[in-house]
């Protein structure tokens, strides 16, 4: 088993805690951990809430909000020339007993391309499993035809719950919509702009203003994605008085990006303890490290026929070892008793079988 490698940059600051962690398969996990101590004010004896907050303790009312964050997102993928793509899981159209959707079950992946900074303002859909790709068309993969993109997963998207014509709704221009698309500007860096408190929102200053009448076009060229996610916060009296930490996630993925899983090269670890691993898997190895080595080495590209019938011994025999241990199936071999090595990988090596005493074991192995 190959253990993952993660690089994980964070940064806390009393607003909010952001890690991102860069995964081996290149796809990028920003997460946000929400803490701290919630807003609250002091409640009247024997007032009602009205479903507007939580007493979160006696003559404590801790109000409903909502925790809303917009990501900037300026991906040069394979190239500064990107377009952006919205992906929605959609049923085949054609009826159940038709030639194109005999069983019913059919489905597929409904692409639109955002041509306009109008038309990439969108929403998130849970029902259609609602993705976006921002993709390089220049670039198709040589396999599937598709263009190498990056897409984004993301789950944890409300929707901005304050009316149209709010003061939270002038300001927040930029939570109207989950996505909003605009052309790559050295100085656009705040989606709420520059100063947000004690603004009247009028007019809505940052997403809102780059965005414009829609007009813009953002396609195949450098292009920025703003995403809004976040939470509802409806409090409890386990967030007082201090919350517990309430983490929010998305994914950045790479699809038709690489030739296959860039993870396949990545060399497995055999060291048994920490310091070891510390050492670059220096050692003394445990019996199944040892023979883990031997059941990864039958893996690689070289060809069993190149190899002795020693060596093929001892790799079958290794793998074997492995399987029989990790299925907790380990028995007690006594000279004299035969054990019986099944075909592996659908190819008969020697035989369909291998049969093999303790003695031929002892063999391969040497006596220790």
């Amino acid at each position: 088993m190959i253990q993952p490698l993660k690089l994980i940059i964070q940064q806390v600051f009393t607003a909010a805690n952001y890690e991102y962690a860069v995964q081996q398969d290149g796809s990028i996990q920003p997460e946000i951990k929400l803490t701290g101590i919630l807003n609250t004010y002091s409640m009247n004896p024997g007032e009602d809430t009205q479903g507007w907050g939580t007493q979160v303790y006696p003559g404590v009312n801790a109000h409903n909000h909502q925790h809303l964050f917009c990501l900037r997102i300026d991906a040069n993928v394979d190239g500064p020339n990107n377009t952006v793509f919205m992906s929605d899981a959609v049923p085949a159209e054609a009826p159940v007993g038709s030639a194109e959707n005999f069983y019913g079950n059919g489905f597929y992946a409904k692409r639109t391309k955002l041509r306009t900074t109008g038309e990439s303002r969108t929403d998130y859909n849970g029902a259609t499993s609602r993705t976006w790709e921002i993709c390089n068309t220049n670039r198709p993969h040589p396999y599937s035809g598709k263009p190498a993109s990056y897409k984004l997963i993301s789950r944890e998207v409300p929707g901005l719950l304050p009316k149209e014509g709010s003061l939270v709704w002038k300001r927040a221009g930029f939570a109207r919509h989950a996505v909003c698309v605009t052309k790559y500007a050295d100085d656009q860096l705040w989606a709420a702009g520059r100063h947000v408190p004690q603004t009247s929102g009028e007019p809505s200053l940052g997403l809102a203003e780059w965005a414009g009448d829609g007009s813009q076009s953002v396609e195949n060229t450098d292009v920025v994605l703003w995403h809004t996610f976040g939470v509802v916060h409806f409090p409890a009296p386990e967030d007082f008085p201090v919350m517990p930490v309430e983490p929010i996630t998305l994914l950045l993925k790479p699809r038709n990006f690489f030739l296959n899983n860039p993870v396949m090269d990545v060399p497995p670890s055999f060291a048994s303890t920490p310091s070891q691993v510390k050492a670059n898997g220096e050692g003394v190895l445990n019996a199944a490290d040892g023979l883990s080595k031997l059941a990864v080495d039958c893996c690689r590209r070289t060809s069993y026929y190149s190899r002795s019938g020693a060596e093929i011994a001892r790799v079958l025999v290794a793998r074997m070892a492995v399987a029989i241990m990790l299925e907790k199936r380990i028995s007690k071999l006594n000279d004299g008793k035969r054990i019986m090595i099944p075909r592996l990988g659908g190819r008969a090596v020697i035989g369909d079988e291998l049969l093999l005493s303790w003695y031929q074991l002892k063999k391969v192995f040497g006596e220790t």
